[in-house]
């Protein structure tokens, strides 16, 4: 595998005010400051980065370093996680215990930048379990735009909670602190979109306040989240959602609803799928359009043409395969997805993703149920790493030689899997439904 050598932009991290909420302890550093007696700062580092792993039904969370293609640590939560994100600066691996379980641990990957003097500096040190957790009812799903992470939170009507939003910045994960919140009159399972000073939040109507089926406008005042107004427009089934510059994409039971920014007005736009529900919307911050995905297939969604246009991708010839995985490479230069023989397909993102080459042999035993592979993208090379739960191991992809290389044996079933490191460019844009 090649490193590239780094060019990026350094993270500059800005102090906003926050509330404190923790499980074990009070609120830590994130560790930002210069390393104690480092004499000999070093100014970069080339790293490959390292993976973050959860263990299929297990507590237990494996950090691995992909420069040397071992296990460094494992970690043992206080329950199963349901799902593993990278912070906005790809430090942290965030672990959400949904389920029956209310609360959010963060592991401190141990690849950071800090400021030494006027400038920042490259650290490497061993990562550790953050002693905090943050405490949600069943948090469910994440999505982070530039340095911002917007937090849902289902609620548990078994616990009689309800549904909330926690907004949280990259130094926030790393100190426990919540920016602003929110929380609504009863459980929901729904969808938050950080944009800049709002929050593009599901709601449901005052006959079923359970159902997702509208999008609410939220402006953060202090640390609280106030709802400023719901759009017109209704979005049944509501389910999914990714924001590119200055429009939000929903998924709807109708196709996909699109909410554009113009500063604090923001107009909502539906846009009919003649293959139906939309339930996943998939994007990266270099692109302009979106990928819906839903039980009629893949689709590409243009909202630049006018009206917005949903066209059906045809990523393979074969009617019969299924979808197991996918996710945009470092760039948004490719799409690929991952099929239910354990074939890679490459899709040019350029070229309306048609297919980049032949599908790549990349898992060699499919499972027959879940927890199927998933992807997870180096933000410091051009890897991609598949993980592949019958053959307990991770898999290291290369888009361009269209070839699978290095494998990362495991001891253990995979299950989630996120990257964690030093980016050579930071997108701080990571979604998950």
């Amino acid at each position: 595998m090649n490193t590239s050598s780094f060019s990026r932009r350094l993270l500059r991290q800005s102090v906003l005010p926050a509330i404190c909420i923790f499980g074990l302890a009070a609120c830590s550093s994130s560790g930002d400051e210069a390393p104690e007696e480092d004499d000999h700062p070093v100014e970069h580092i080339d790293s490959a980065g390292r993976l973050a792993i959860t263990e299929n039904d297990g507590v237990s969370l494996r950090v691995a370093d992909l420069d040397d293609n071992r296990i460094l640590d494992a970690f043992t939560l206080r329950a199963v996680p349901t799902a593993v994100h990278a912070s906005p600066d790809y430090r942290y691996a965030v672990a959400l215990q949904g389920g029956a379980n209310n609360r959010v641990e963060v592991i401190d990957g141990g690849l950071y930048q800090w400021l030494h003097e006027d400038h920042f500096h490259d650290e490497k040190v061993p990562p550790k379990l953050l002693p905090f957790t943050i405490d949600m009812p069943r948090p469910a799903h994440y999505a982070s735009r530039g340095d911002t992470v917007a937090l849902w939170a289902d609620g548990n009507p078994e616990q009689g909670s309800v549904a909330g939003i926690r907004l949280l910045t990259s130094e926030g994960i790393g100190k426990g602190e919540v920016l602003a919140s929110t929380s609504f009159v009863a459980n929901l399972h729904g969808a938050a979109e950080p944009m800049g000073n709002f929050v593009l939040a599901s709601v449901g109507t005052e006959e079923a306040p359970s159902a997702p089926s509208q999008v609410a406008v939220y402006e953060r005042s202090g640390a609280a989240l106030v709802q400023r107004e719901i759009l017109p427009e209704a979005c049944p089934q509501l389910h999914g959602n990714y924001a590119i510059e200055n429009i939000a994409a929903f998924g709807c039971s109708y196709g996909v609803l699109l909410v554009k920014q113009d500063g604090s007005t923001f107009t909502p736009v539906p846009v009919a799928n003649p293959d139906g529900r939309i339930t996943t919307i998939v994007g990266h911050p270099d692109r302009l359009d979106f990928i819906g995905i839903g039980a009629g297939g893949v689709f590409r969604i243009d909202p630049a043409t006018e009206p917005p246009t949903i066209e059906k991708i045809e990523w393979t010839a074969d009617a019969d395969r299924i979808r197991r995985a996918h996710t945009f490479d470092r760039h948004g230069e490719h799409f690929l997805i991952l099929d239910d023989q354990g074939h890679t397909h490459v899709l040019e993102a350029a070229h309306g993703y048609r297919a980049h080459g032949s599908p790549i042999a990349t898992v060699p035993a499919m499972p027959a149920a879940a927890p199927w592979p998933v992807f997870a993208v180096s933000q410091a090379d051009d890897a991609i790493y598949v993980s592949d739960p019958v053959g307990r191991s991770v898999i290291a992809l290369d888009v361009e030689t269209g070839e699978a290389g290095k494998r990362l044996d495991l001891d253990f079933v995979p299950r989630a899997m996120v990257w964690i490191g030093l980016p050579e460019h930071d997108h701080g844009h990571d979604h998950a439904h």
